[in-house]
């Protein structure tokens, strides 16, 4: 399932919003409420259901081989619809924006190893990078790297907060440009981090900052 809300303008940016895992295509409506409102919004909900409007893009619980599988599944389906999702919704943005929540964000990385020059920007939310990650080395690499904004809560029980800053060291050693924000707060996105990310999506709108 996918939602739509267009900017101004068909070539405005667009925000592809990626929810966690037993979420929906509602889950991350509050996040689209920071971005400029000239910019589309793409909502996707994964296509693995759990039980009534609860969906995943891969359960966790389920044998390593399985997992692979509705990983696979689920890079087919996004990979599906950004072939079609401009003449669909008769929109034609100039770039992309990722924002994943917890298992959304690990997706959106994998996406941006296949599509290295996709996304101008991921946000990070309460999420991680995957264990099979690419080397470091693979993306020094790649001239044209996304913006990062990654928020944690200290407190999260689900991603530990060591997991988080061992990603963003990663990062960094890959030479992506990160923004980084913690919070005391447990698996959501906190009050500072919040504010920071209304403020790193409006830079979107610099020219500067997307060069």
């Amino acid at each position: 399932m996918i939602k739509v809300k267009r900017g101004d303008k068909k070539e405005s940016p667009a925000l592809l919003f990626l929810h966690g895992l037993y979420g929906n295509i509602s889950s991350m409506s509050p996040f689209s409420l920071l971005a400029p409102s000239s910019f589309h919004k793409v909502f996707m909900q994964a296509p693995h259901k759990h039980r009534d409007n609860q969906y995943s893009w891969w359960f966790p619980e389920i044998p390593n081989k399985k997992q692979e599988k509705q990983k696979e599944e689920s890079l087919n389906y996004l990979n599906s619809v950004f072939t079609t999702i401009n003449e669909r919704f008769n929109i034609a943005p100039k770039f992309w924006i990722g924002l994943g929540f917890s298992q959304g964000s690990v997706v959106l990385w994998y996406l941006l190893e296949q599509r290295p020059e996709f996304l101008k920007g991921l946000a990070i939310l309460a999420g991680k990078l995957p264990e099979d990650k690419k080397p470091a080395e693979f993306w020094k690499k790649i001239a044209v790297k996304p913006k990062i904004f990654k928020a944690h809560g200290i407190n999260d029980p689900l991603i530990p907060i060591e997991k988080s800053r061992e990603d963003y060291s990663f990062l960094k050693k890959a030479g992506f440009n990160v923004e980084y924000y913690q919070d005391e707060v447990k698996h959501k996105v906190g009050r500072i981090a919040t504010s920071a990310l209304k403020k790193w999506l409006s830079k979107f709108n610099e020219t500067d900052f997307i060069n």
